[in-house]
Formats: structure tokens, sequence, C-alpha cells
């Protein structure tokens, strides 16, 4: 579970510091600040693991194999040419053009404000 705690630093040199230490760091802000409490606190600093590198070679055989499926298909232009709308495409909603429009439950009365 995370808590929440709002700091309000009044030492706005010491903010422009953190700020510009957590961009240096590529780190938010909140990650530098919980490290010093810790430190402050004498408990060991949390250890992040690596960052996992990204596979090339798998992204490739994996867009290699899409477009030999592709292929297989055939036929491109049952493809939908506008896949913005994707509930429409995904679940048969009706397209967003058609969901924007409002329907009234009641027919429209003069409003008489005497």
């Amino acid at each position: 579970m995370s808590a929440r705690l709002t700091v309000v630093l009044d030492d706005e040199d010491l903010y422009r510091r953190l700020k510009v230490k957590a961009a240096v760091d590529g780190v938010p802000m909140k990650d530098l600040v919980e490290a010093g409490l810790r430190h402050l606190l004498g408990e060991p600093a949390k250890v992040k693991p690596e960052p996992k590198q990204f596979d090339w070679e798998r992204y490739e055989a994996l867009i290699e194999q899409f477009r030999k499926e592709d292929q297989e298909l055939g036929d491109e232009a049952s493809y939908p040419a506008d896949l913005s709308d994707v509930k429409h495409h995904l679940y048969g909603y009706p397209k967003a053009a058609e969901r924007r429009t409002l329907h009234v439950a009641e027919d429209r009365e003069e409003y008489d404000s005497h």
C-alpha cells in the first residue's frame, strides 16, 4: 500500500536543485525524497532492478511473422481503412460519430419565465 504525503518546500533553491538532480539522474523527484528519508532514518536504500534490454531480434522476428500471416490472409481491401474507432471495429459498437448524437427524451416546449 502506498501512503501520500504533501511537502511544501519553502526554499525554492532547494526545490530547483532537487528538480535538476532528478532530471539529471532520470528519476522522479519522489524517489530522491524517499531515498533521503531512508538515509535519515538509517534504512538501506531500495535497489531498483536493472531495466530489461529490448530484444530487437525478437521484435524483427515478430514483425516478419505478422507480415507472413498478412500475406496468407490476403485481400487487404477487406481490412478496415480507419482503425481510430477501436470499439466499433472490435466490439461492433456504433461508430463514434453516431454515438455523439443526443436523443431528447421529451419534446421541446416554450419556457415561460414569468
